[in-house]
């Protein structure tokens, strides 16, 4: 039997060596990471306190986070300083010249002493505006005007002539804005902001501004606080021009076609005025057909309306023109001017009239309107006039 061979003497100390290779590499590889996690510790404490005293080296009044960067300490603080300068300086120039305007407005003519013509005296400023000079018109007065009246009666045909004039400014339809009118608080402090206009806003025309305005329409809130309004007028001295139109028919003949070109665009776009003659008569093409059986009682209430507006507006300085008189004869247009405190000139309006035809070619029902209107205080509406 032959047994194997024993193992040799030389193989046991090299298992024996080898074991304790891999168990110093091993110790040594634990060791050298300690050291790197002691010395990361040490360099991020050694960051944390440079900081710290990095931040208590940095001045007082120097701005921790600067909006733009600055090439020098100094340069930030010089531009506020001169910034602060110029605001200082323009703010003197501004003293200066509203006292010098304020010294020279001492020698303009009492505003109660003007008068124009044989009309009454009635109430003007000269307004001194903190923002900017008003030298040039310094001694022109400005008077306050308002132009009531109802949709579809001419008042923004009649507004365009107002405009014209260099001395007037009117500002349309201000109270179709609905908070304006929400109450009575709410249309004055509207009244005021318009009235208040020369005092804030060095917009205006080429020449001096005399009458400044707008128009209103009685149903958006001039009706409804009337008391208020006309106790309003009467503080500020605001001037009334009360313009109605005679020929009721005519007018609801014109809200019926305004309200039908609202939905139907008969020249493309919805149009209320027009300056073109071909628009025009394109826009009057529309018969309205009218309630023969509601025609009487609705022309009553707008009869109402204006003589209660004539009532409730008695005291305050008021003048009544008829949209009918404006059209046949434009010198009324000069009694107005002079009635608020301007020269009087000629005036022009690029808008052209829409209904000018007869009511019979007007009217698609005119047969059933003249039998319902006959023998009424109506019936006189149905007399043409000429309206070219």
């Amino acid at each position: 039997m032959v047994l194997p061979p024993s193992p040799s003497p030389a193989k046991i100390p090299r298992r024996s060596s080898y074991f304790w290779k891999v168990s110093t590499v091993v110790l040594l590889a634990i060791c050298g990471l300690s050291l790197c996690i002691k010395s990361i510790s040490h360099t991020a404490s050694s960051f944390d306190l440079f900081s710290s005293l990095a931040i208590v080296a940095v001045p007082v009044d120097a701005p921790q986070n600067p909006p733009f960067p600055s090439h020098s300490s100094s340069s930030s603080p010089s531009r506020s300083l001169a910034a602060e300068e110029s605001e200082e300086e323009k703010e003197a120039a501004r003293k200066a010249q509203r006292e010098a305007d304020s010294r020279e407005l001492e020698k303009c003519p009492a505003a109660s002493e003007v008068e124009y013509g044989d009309l009454e005296r009635f109430g003007q400023h000269y307004p001194n505006p903190l923002n900017y000079s008003r030298a040039e018109c310094l001694c022109n007065p400005v008077h306050n005007f308002v132009v009531l009246s109802m949709q579809r009666s001419g008042s923004g045909w009649f507004e365009t002539f107002l405009n014209s004039h260099p001395n007037i400014s009117s500002h349309g339809e201000i109270f179709i804005v609905r908070p304006r009118r929400a109450n009575a608080s709410a249309v004055a402090e509207t009244l005021d902001r318009v009235y208040n206009l020369d005092w804030t806003s060095s917009a205006a025309k080429n020449s001096c501004t005399s009458a400044v305005g707008f128009k209103w329409m009685l149903n958006q809130g001039a009706m409804e606080f009337s008391s208020d309004v006309a106790e309003y007028f009467k503080k500020r001295h605001v001037s009334v021009i009360l313009l109605i139109r005679k020929n009721v028919l005519r007018r609801l003949i014109s809200i019926l076609a305004n309200a039908y070109d609202r939905k139907t665009a008969l020249v493309g776009v919805h149009k209320s005025h027009t300056h073109s003659k071909e628009e025009a008569e394109k826009l009057a093409t529309f018969r309205p057909n009218v309630s023969a059986k509601h025609l009487e009682g609705n022309l009553q209430r707008v009869q109402e309306m204006v003589d209660d507006a004539l009532r409730a507006f008695n005291g305050t300085r008021r003048m009544l023109v008829y949209y009918e008189d404006v059209v046949k004869n434009k010198t009324i247009l000069e009694e107005v001017q002079r009635f608020l405190g301007v020269p009087a000139q000629e005036l022009t309006s690029k808008q052209v009239k829409i209904h000018t035809r007869p009511l019979r070619e007007s009217i698609e029902n005119y047969d059933d309107v003249a039998k319902k209107l006959k023998g009424t205080e109506f019936e006189k509406f149905l007399v043409d006039e000429s309206y070219d």
